[in-house]
């Protein structure tokens, strides 16, 4: 664990300070926010402001669970283990020294969230910050470069880079694409061709 790293958002002490236990959540597993995926008020003259702010609270934990839970599901790798995933998006958002979180909205509704922790790279004793999770709702593309840019001021601000994994590699593709520096030439390789 890293020694700490200086914040643009201090942790305020109480809730979400990580003291103490919560029961917040207490029979609320099994019932995810419900999100709308479609982009809202098409033909709407007014539209609804947008924000980035950082998560402070216990309340801003559930909120992000809630909506991974209902917005990452689809693309998870295996099934949630809600008490596990609470706990760990809990940290992040309460434990200064381990990582961050930011929240968007538009409107009063949450859009997108990224989630960063504070690592060492495996080979030395240098630090960067990488993504817990970043999900943004479709129809609401102004939320991930803002939030991007957030952990990137934060990353900047603590001088180490900030790492974010954007693309998924499943390990069950049918089509593998080999780069030419490996082989000489530029092969594709289908179903174990």
């Amino acid at each position: 664990m890293a020694a700490g790293f200086p914040s643009r958002h201090a942790k305020r002490g109480g809730e979400g300070s990580g003291a103490g236990g919560t029961t917040v959540l207490a029979g609320e597993f099994g019932n995810p926010l419900t999100l709308s995926l479609s982009p809202p008020g098409r033909g709407n003259p007014v539209a609804p402001s947008c924000l980035i702010r950082a998560a402070e609270s216990e309340a801003d934990a559930v909120a992000i669970f809630r909506f991974l839970c209902a917005a990452a599901t689809p693309v998870l790798h295996c099934p949630i283990n809600h008490e596990k995933s609470f706990a760990e998006i809990r940290r992040v958002v309460a434990e200064r020294d381990y990582g961050f979180a930011y929240l968007a909205f538009e409107g009063t509704e949450l859009v997108g969230t990224l989630g960063a922790i504070f690592v060492s790279w495996w080979y030395g004793d240098d630090h960067f910050f990488t993504d817990r999770w970043f999900f943004t709702l479709p129809g609401h593309r102004w939320a991930g470069p803002r939030l991007l840019a957030e952990g990137d001021a934060i990353a900047r601000e603590v001088g180490v880079p900030l790492i974010v994994n954007l693309k998924q590699r499943r390990t069950t593709a049918a089509t593998t694409f080999v780069q030419p520096l490996l082989l000489g030439e530029s092969r594709r390789i289908a179903n174990g061709e």
